[in-house]
């Protein structure tokens, strides 16, 4: 079954028409969807359709002729612009929000970009205060309303250098009661959060602020641009990969293509330039031949007996 309809009993016509929908108001209280969200989800019924006719299930595959719409630009709306906050903002954010029940939280967002997942799931373990820094080797998600701690979305862990500023709030916080889960942040009564809950906590802030409106994961950005002019990254090892995302949503400005002064002689054609003289080779006396040139990018390795 694929909602109402058996999925035996699908059509292409049905297929276009449910495309349509979430690009116009299959969102979120009945907003638009990103087409590269409706994409995914075409993706990935013309996959699960494809298995099922692999396995002698269906007979055809209806999402494979089904094509996903397109975005006009003259009539579709651009996509939403993603905001962040300069030095100036950030340091009024992390003023008016230090005695916030989870102040230490969004100062540790803004202060490494870890995703929330990350910081629901840090360990205490993956915390060195002495060096300092911190290991993002895990992320916390709730499935079937039981809270799993899960793999990062790259599925690699990474080791995140922390600011003087940054280790003193989180040494102030308290350690785990609750042997299960000891995580960093937690509940009161110990239990780990859940992510729904901390991005409306995050929402409900705003009206206080008087700030430009980010979303929780626009932390994480806004912190790569703060690192930018700092040419360094600090010993962030996802840095390295952080420019070309950025750059595909819009954050940063172009990088500046720098002009190399050109050679003088590099309008030189071969036939203009100067030849080189060569020595004549030599000619071994003895035999009367001459000797093979030894390639000078070989190297050669000698076996003591």
């Amino acid at each position: 079954m694929l909602g109402s309809c058996r999925i035996g009993e699908l059509t292409v016509q049905q297929l276009d028409l449910h495309l349509v929908y979430l690009l116009t108001q299959g969102g979120r209280r009945g907003g638009p969807l990103a087409r590269k969200t409706v994409h995914y989800t075409h993706a990935i019924l013309r996959q699960a359709l494809g298995e099922a006719v692999r396995d002698g299930r269906l007979g055809n595959n209806v999402a494979a002729r089904a094509r996903p719409p397109r975005l006009d630009p003259n009539r579709d709306p651009d996509p939403r612009a993603l905001h962040t906050w300069d030095a100036t903002q950030a340091a009024r954010f992390l003023a008016l929000t230090a005695e916030h029940p989870l102040g230490a939280l969004w100062h540790l967002a803004l202060a490494t970009g870890m995703r929330r997942g990350e910081l629901l799931g840090l360990h205490w373990r993956d915390v060195d205060l002495d060096t300092p820094q911190l290991r993002v080797t895990t992320s916390l998600i709730h499935t079937a309303g039981r809270p799993q701690l899960k793999t990062t979305k790259t599925g690699r862990g990474r080791v995140l250098i922390l600011d003087d500023d940054t280790v003193t709030i989180v040494d102030r916080l308290p350690r785990p009661t609750d042997p299960d889960w000891p995580l960093v942040f937690t509940r009161p009564d110990g239990q780990p959060w859940k992510p729904e809950i901390i991005t409306d906590r995050w929402r409900r802030q705003w009206p206080r602020l008087q700030l430009p409106k980010l979303r929780l994961h626009d932390l994480r950005h806004c912190h790569a641009c703060l690192l930018r002019p700092r040419r360094t990254h600090q010993g962030r090892r996802r840095t390295t990969r952080t420019r070309p995302k950025l750059h595909h949503h819009g954050h940063l400005p172009p990088r500046p293509t720098h002009t190399r002064p050109r050679s003088r002689h590099r309008n030189r054609t071969r036939a203009t330039r100067p030849a080189r003289p060569r020595p004549p080779p030599a000619v071994n006396s003895t035999a009367g031949t001459t000797p093979q040139r030894t390639p000078t990018n070989v190297y050669h390795a000698t076996i003591s007996t």
